[in-house]
């Protein structure tokens, strides 16, 4: 108001000069012209009348406009303005401030409603609207808790390609079928799990006659019947099952015999069995064979059954599962290294050579339930770590954050985030630079202290 005062003061006062210039006016003008600048300088609360073709002329009472003689108007009292608007700015550059719609003299965007801030706004907080943040490929997305792995990188080579051997189960007399396992072909199967249980005739008779000799205290024959029922696949567990048991079940229980991979499909419940007929096949799961050199600074990380994936440098595509199965004692004192020996499953898509170099990941020590984020929303600088957090209305600020671990994914929070707080991914360069200058104008007018 103040500003629009002087200017209208200054227009009042060259009309006047000009006039009195011209010769057209007397004294009498030169008087209604001063008055008319006194009249623009009242407040605008006070005055009650204005010109139509001058409205910075107010006056008290009706008559005549001192600059053009047109007869004055009632003045009509403004709409009170609401109080969350004020005035117009540029989305990326809210320095710019306009009293009308428009578009930003710097970038050409189309300038938006300024909005009130909130008195417990952060400081630097950036509003952006809406339909801004589609354009600007801001994304965001939720912190949560989740594993985070210590990764191992290391450099190795292959030195044994296997083939895939294959294992088939079967039973040497007939039945039927009673129960299936839910694996499918391909999966992997531990050793000692349960694939089918098959009930035989033949089977029962030989579970009696265990039984008998177990009643009987017959120890010659409890031995000898034992040893065959351990040969055909029963456990120690089922042979101890079975001497409590009040009668015989006649139900064959086939068991993987060590950790493979499933190489057939199972039959189904009911189907019948006939003697030696193949009721599964087991495959070796890791027929590949990589060894790599790990120094000092990584050995406590080296166990035997960490999870390992692996890449070759001649197909960069392609990526093997594998783990870790033996770690040699022996230090290489001139190098200072310990060699490892990996395992890896066999991709048949592709085709592996003896010698190939690798590039191997390891991932140990995992620790659940960790609080954390995306690397990629991390802004790491060498004043700190800080994220640009979102909230509700379009609204983002840079928040310090604390790290831990950090993975090539994930980010470890220690501290300045809670989950299910809202993060940015993308585009968050250019809101943490909009709100370091937000913050350096708030300190700026600070310093400066209130104005005149």
């Amino acid at each position: 108001m103040r500003a629009q005062t002087k200017r209208l003061s200054f227009l009042a006062v060259m009309s006047c000069v000009i006039a009195l210039a011209a010769g057209s006016w007397g004294g009498s003008a030169a008087v209604r012209m001063m008055q008319a600048v006194s009249a623009a300088e009242t407040p605008d609360s006070v005055a009650a009348y204005t010109c139509p073709m001058h409205p910075h002329i107010h006056e008290h009472e009706a008559g005549a406009c001192p600059i053009c003689g047109m007869d004055l108007v009632a003045r009509k009292t403004p709409e009170p303005v609401a109080p969350a608007a004020q005035g117009f700015t540029c989305p990326m550059h809210p320095h710019i401030h306009e009293s009308e719609a428009g578009s930003c003299p710097i970038c050409g965007m189309d300038l938006v409603a300024r909005q009130q801030p909130d008195d417990g706004a952060a400081e630097g907080m950036v509003q952006v609207e809406s339909g801004m943040i589609n354009s600007l490929g801001i994304k965001t997305t939720r912190v949560d808790t989740g594993t985070l792995y210590q990764q191992v990188r290391l450099r190795g080579y292959v030195d044994h390609v296997g083939e895939a051997t294959r294992v088939s189960l079967s039973i040497p007399f007939a039945g039927t079928i009673t129960w299936v396992s839910e694996r499918k072909q391909g999966d992997t199967v531990r050793r000692g799990e349960k694939l089918l249980v098959v009930e035989a005739a033949h089977w029962k008779l030989m579970q009696d006659n265990y039984r008998a000799a177990v009643a009987a205290n017959d120890y010659a024959s409890l031995g000898a019947l034992g040893k065959s029922l351990v040969t055909m696949g029963a456990s120690e567990v089922d042979l101890k099952a079975l001497q409590t048991q009040a009668q015989s079940d006649g139900l064959f229980i086939l068991r993987a015999p060590a950790d493979a991979m499933l190489g057939t499909v199972l039959p189904a419940v009911g189907d019948a069995v006939t003697p030696n007929q193949k009721l599964a096949a087991l495959g070796n799961r890791y027929p590949i064979e990589v060894y790599a050199d790990v120094f000092e600074g990584q050995w406590r990380w080296m166990k035997a059954g960490v999870r390992a994936t692996m890449r070759l440098r001649d197909l960069p595509e392609a990526q093997w599962q594998g783990k870790v199965e033996e770690l040699e004692e022996l230090i290489a004192s001139n190098t200072m290294t310990m060699r490892v020996r990996m395992v890896f499953e066999q991709n048949p898509e592709q085709f592996i050579r003896k010698g190939m170099q690798a590039s191997i990941t390891l991932y140990a020590d995992p620790t659940d339930k960790v609080l954390r984020v995306p690397r990629s929303a991390v802004i790491r600088t060498g004043e700190g770590n800080r994220v640009i957090r979102a909230l509700r209305g379009g609204r983002f600020f840079a928040q310090p954050v604390r790290l831990g671990r950090v993975t090539d994914y994930w980010a470890e929070i220690r501290s300045g985030l809670e989950a299910g707080d809202r993060v940015v991914v993308s585009g968050q360069f250019l809101l943490d630079s909009e709100s370091s200058l937000r913050s350096e104008l708030a300190r700026m007018q600070q310093q400066a202290g209130p104005g005149p």
